[in-house]
């Protein structure tokens, strides 16, 4: 699963926990949250792709590290690129649209436990556990 954007309260929130350089962080935050691309972030500031690539790769981690638990889930929007069946891509975009019109806070996050927890079984089923 590659994650494609950040909210930038999100952000803030996950690099605190890294030890990144100031500059590192800055490559990941125009990637992330601007939605610039690697390549013109890393042109911009005369590096590598390759370190861009590494911010980015680092925050990734330590945001999907800290999102695998769902008890208190963060109901911030994420967006990400993930591969499914059709019919699956069609639920999930109407359940995003109605998810970021529900305004009860509680509503959403019974929600997100509830379908979090529906994810898991059916992963652990495809699994074989």
């Amino acid at each position: 699963m590659k994650l494609v954007r950040l909210s930038p309260d999100v952000f803030d929130r996950v690099v605190v926990g890294t030890k990144m350089q100031e500059r590192a962080r800055d490559f990941a935050r125009e990637v992330l949250v601007d939605g610039k691309a690697q390549s013109d972030v890393a042109v911009s500031h005369g590096v590598k792709k390759q370190w861009v690539n590494r911010s980015v790769g680092a925050v990734s981690a330590v945001y999907f590290k800290q999102s695998k638990s769902t008890e208190g889930a963060d109901d911030a929007l994420v967006e990400i690129q993930v591969t499914v069946p059709g019919v699956i891509a069609q639920e999930l975009t109407r359940f995003a649209q109605a998810f970021d019109a529900c305004l009860d806070a509680d509503s959403r996050s019974s929600i997100i436990e509830r379908v979090a927890r529906t994810l898991q079984h059916a992963a652990s089923r495809l699994e074989g556990e």
